[in-house]
């Protein structure tokens, strides 16, 4: 979970960037080697649309009925990084194919 919260956090901030992914990812498993169980959890935690969740919940418990312009912009950040955030866990989906798991 830390990783892949980790890894989200850092590719939020470089815009998806494949070549960091995947530096990122190797230099992780030289150190601990993730099990084929534990890479797909850690693709389906990257995959899960947490910043939407966030700021959807946050709108829903608040007591206003309109969204205050910093949740927009953020709402708008998420939508312009989806389709880079779609690449790069495909691109990390074909990655698997190529690693051989313990």
């Amino acid at each position: 979970r830390d990783l892949a919260h980790f890894f989200r956090k850092v590719m939020e901030k470089t815009g998806w960037d494949l070549t960091l992914a995947q530096h990122f990812l190797q230099a992780y498993e030289s150190e601990f080697r993730l099990t084929e169980d534990q890479y797909h959890l850690f693709l389906y935690r990257i995959s899960y649309p947490d910043k939407f969740r966030k700021i959807a919940s946050n709108y829903m418990n608040s007591r206003k009925m309109v969204l205050f312009d910093k949740s927009l912009d953020k709402m708008q950040k998420i939508l312009e990084q989806e389709p880079l955030k779609k690449e790069c866990i495909s691109f990390l989906q074909k990655r698997q194919n190529y690693v051989s798991y313990i």
